[in-house]
């Protein structure tokens, strides 16, 4: 059973770009792997890349200045770039995350994040700092 350990610093990122590339930059310190890590910050993705090793332990360090950079700012932005290509099915679900974003409700960014890698039970644990 292979087991690793991601090590990600919310002191090295102030948006979500800079979370992607941290994740990126942890993963290749962390998975025995040649190829470096290229996720590009697809959220549905993400927990895949999470899982490529059977246990994983997540370790956030400065969590609470990424909660306030992953804000719900970060989310609208982040939905919004989604508007633009997402299937027009989906259209009136982003329009509504947007317009819960702006008046600051509903998930953050930073809970996003956290929903995905607590629905790992058993794979990851997640520690933050």
């Amino acid at each position: 059973m292979s087991h690793s350990v991601i090590i990600i610093d919310g002191n090295d990122f102030s948006e979500f770009s800079g979370f992607i590339a941290a994740f990126n930059a942890a993963c290749d310190k962390s998975y025995p792997n040649d190829v470096p890590f290229n996720w590009r910050g697809n959220l549905d993705a993400f927990r895949d890349y999470i899982c490529l090793t059977d246990r994983v332990e997540i370790v956030w360090k400065n969590a609470n200045l990424s909660r306030l950079h992953l804000g719900h700012g970060a989310h609208e932005k982040r939905l919004k770039s989604i508007l633009k290509t997402c299937h027009p099915s989906n259209v009136p679900r982003i329009k509504a995350g947007i317009a819960q974003a702006r008046n600051r409700k509903g998930p953050t960014l930073f809970d996003v994040i956290l929903e995905i890698v607590s629905t790992l039970d058993g794979q990851t644990s997640l520690i933050l700092k």
